[in-house]
């Protein structure tokens, strides 16, 4: 027979088995297993009274102390006890289970009422945190001392009055408990009470002589009601209070028991405050400035708030980060409150330090909030004050995409083109975002879609950038200018990548497909160099977006450009008046006296045709004619409704240029079609030169002064028979068609 059967008939609680083995006498009763435990702690864990009381009869030690301290440590995924020589005594193990039985026969047989382990803790203390009333009755009884200490200065009615075991309390304080004894951290038990709001221990306490405005370390300084206060235990506050707590005391960051019930939101302790002279004003400030009624306003605690207010609180007093209880309340959106603070004269464009300077309306904007939104506009919030980074509640609203904040600021008023300090006005943010809807909303109010950043960004480039297809054609419908182009800035590369690019470079780079297309149809011009000298199609190419390079292509056509200005020479002869046309040949078109004189006598019984002829000449003058040239001169002129309707037109036909199929598109450049009319340009298309000229040179003959030319050749329609110009195109290879 082995001490490890004695262990085995133990853990098996075969008491005869055991009795037998105990009986024979070779076996030491206080011997220990590996692990340090004697068989009467493994009866007393087990909680087998009469296994306990068999190996007590048998000269079980009781005072034995185990080779542990009770803690635990995880190793490989095993739970291995820590060995320590200063472990649990049987009477410690009984007393923190609560074993009454236990407890009794090892104080019967000897046990030590005040033996301590490792961390100084006596039976008593683990009976008293257990709320055991019978252990911590019988210890008692048995000469434990309620005031011995721990290894933290923790007192078992410490423990008791933490777990709010209010049997515990009232016989530890029978037997002589000390209720104003600190523990480590300053901390009395009613500290513990209070904190947990246990209204009887702390009245128990209080009756047995307990201070109530002892402070603690711990927790910076507080009292009893502090911890009652910030738990909204009312009843708890108000028994402190009748028992004399201090209601103005404040703790080490100067906050009251007044800032911790608004701040818990617990009216009834609020009220019980004030009406024993709680301040709630600039006197009870915590480390940052705020009043109870900042700290109300934020958990949009209503009824603290009214409360406060009618306790004379100051709606406009601010922190030290300058932010007032109406910043607080509108940023968490507290809509009450804020209603209530500006029925009592809060003032909504207050603006504060911290947040850059921002008003209650800036914040209510970013988050979103639609009522806060317009409760504030209704009581005079400025909709475009800006903050220090320069921005106003739109900027905010856009930037979260809040359709509705955006719509109320827009209709009470708001400047929609301010500009903060990155030059953003809130189109630039709603694009960003991605927001079509703000978008749409800012546009209807008459946001200009070409202001340009400190970069001379437009909202058109990030949205081309970010290919976002629904703003770009929002954009283009109210007039944003697709050939702007961006900050120079010296080759260097930054976020938006290379300087002078316009949202066509972006769109086309990102392979931003639709973005492009839209673009190109409104009239953006794909022949543009950035600063790197890359045009859309050379950017296109390099990320191997074939695609966008072919389209690109198709505007560079020499063919779709003479056909484009051909149909916008017919568009303005129907428009402008014979008087502005040779005004306006004359001014800025180049055109000689002589040679309008000449058009005018040759043509006097067609003044369509004079009108014609004119802007014939100048396109046989220039090789830089174009379109958009055309319109800018129209502008020039103070030509600007002229101007308008025909760059319409000019649109519309992009529109259905970009809009052919390849067949089509073959057709409109290569294959000769009717002329619009007898005495028009003749065919304005490269002229097919197959063994004639190399594949990249095109030929392009124009109409010079009173000669129509078809493929080449002289339509025999009067004038002298001069050939006036020829023009060649090369194609460089990157998509550009230039003369030379």
């Amino acid at each position: 027979m082995s001490e490890e059967d004695l262990f085995q008939a133990a853990e098996d609680g075969d008491l005869q088995r055991l009795t037998n083995q105990l009986s024979d006498g070779t076996l030491n009763v206080n011997t220990t297993d590996l692990l340090g435990r004697s068989l009467l702690h493994l009866a007393v864990e087990q909680g087998a009274t009469q296994r306990v009381q068999l190996l007590l009869q048998h000269g079980a030690n009781p005072n034995i102390q185990g080779k542990r301290t009770g803690l635990f440590t995880r190793q490989w995924g095993v739970r291995c006890l820590i060995l320590d020589e200063d472990g649990p005594a049987p009477l410690h193990l009984a007393a923190k289970q609560g074993a009454t039985e236990c407890v009794q026969l090892l104080l019967q047989h000897g046990a030590n009422p005040n033996i301590q382990d490792k961390e100084l803790q006596k039976p008593l203390h683990l009976a008293a945190e257990r709320g055991a009333a019978q252990c911590v009755q019988l210890l008692l009884q048995h000469g434990a001392n309620p005031n011995i200490q721990d290894k933290w200065g923790s007192t078992p009615i410490h423990f008791a009055a933490k777990q709010g075991a209010t049997q515990c309390v009232q016989l530890l304080l029978q037997h002589g408990a000390n209720p104003n004894i600190q523990d480590k951290w300053g901390s009395t038990p009613i500290h513990f009470a209070a904190k947990q709001g246990a209204t009887q221990c702390v009245q128990l306490l209080l009756q047995h002589g307990a201070n109530p405005n002892i402070q603690d370390k711990y927790e910076d300084g507080r009292t009893p009601l502090h911890f009652a206060a910030e738990q909204g235990a009312t009843e708890c506050v108000q028994l402190l209070l009748q028992h004399g707590a201090d209601p103005i005391i404040q703790d080490d960051e100067l906050q009251k028991p007044l800032h911790l019930a608004a701040q818990r939101g617990a009216t009834q302790c609020v009220q019980l405050l004030l009406q024993h002279g709680a301040n709630p004003n600039m006197q009870d400030k915590d480390e940052d400035g705020r009043t109870p009624l900042h700290f109300a306003a934020e958990q949009g605690a209503t009824e603290c708030v009214q409360l406060l207010l009618q306790h004379g609180a100051d709606p406009i007093i601010q922190d030290d980060w300058g932010r007032t209880p109406l910043h607080l309340a509108a940023k968490y959106g507290a809509i009450q409150c804020v209603q209530l603070l500006l029925q009592h004269g809060a003032n909504p464009n207050m603006q504060d330090k911290d947040e850059d300077g921002r008003t209650p309306l800036h914040l209510a904007a970013k988050h979103g909030d639609t009522q806060c939104v317009q409760l504030l506009l209704q009581h005079g919030a400025d909709q475009n004050i800006q903050d220090k980074s320069g921005r106003t509640p739109p900027h905010m609203a856009v930037e979260q995409g809040a359709t509705q904040c955006v719509q109320l600021l827009l209709q009470h008023g708001a400047d929609h083109n301010i500009q903060d300090e990155e030059g953003w006005t809130p189109l630039h943010l709603a694009v960003k975002q991605g927001a079509t809807e703000c978008v749409q909303l800012l546009l209807q109010h008459e946001a200009d879609p070409n202001i340009q950043d400190r970069f001379e960004l437009t909202p058109l480039h990030y949205a081309a950038g970010q290919g976002a297809t629904q703003c770009v054609q929002l954009l283009l419908q109210h007039g944003a200018d697709p050939n702007i182009q961006s900050k120079s800035i010296g080759g260097h590369i930054w976020p938006m990548g290379t300087g002078r690019r316009t949202p066509l470079h972006w769109a086309s780079e990102r392979g931003a497909t639709q973005c492009v297309q839209l673009l190109l149809q409104h009239g953006a011009d794909p022949n543009i160099r950035d600063e790197r000298e890359e045009t859309p199609y050379t950017l296109a190419k390099k990320k191997g977006l074939t695609a966008i390079a072919e389209y690109l292509c198709r505007f560079n056509n020499p063919g779709v450009q003479d056909h484009l200005l051909k149909v916008a020479f017919l568009r303005l002869c129907d428009h402008i008046k014979l008087d502005d046309c040779r005004m306006l040949a004359r001014d800025h078109l180049g055109i000689g006296d002589v040679e309008i004189d000449d058009i005018d006598m040759n043509h006097q019984r067609n003044a369509w045709e004079q009108r014609f002829q004119m802007l014939s000449l100048w396109r046989s003058k220039t090789s830089e004619a174009s379109v958009k040239i055309l319109i800018g001169f129209l502008r020039a002129a103070q030509l600007v409704k002229t101007a308008e309707i025909i760059e319409q037109h000019y649109v519309e036909e992009l529109y259905k240029v970009y809009g052919m199929s390849a067949e089509e598109y073959q057709r409109l450049t290569a294959v000769d079609l009717p002329d619009i009319c007898s005495f028009a340009l003749g065919d304005m298309r490269p002229v097919k030169l197959e063994g004639y000229v190399s594949d990249n040179l095109k030929i392009l003959y124009v109409k010079a002064s009173g000669f129509g030319i078809q493929n080449g050749k002289e339509d025999g329609n009067g004038g002298n028979g001069k050939l006036e110009a020829v023009m060649k195109y090369h194609h460089f290879g990157d998509g550009i068609f230039k003369l030379v």
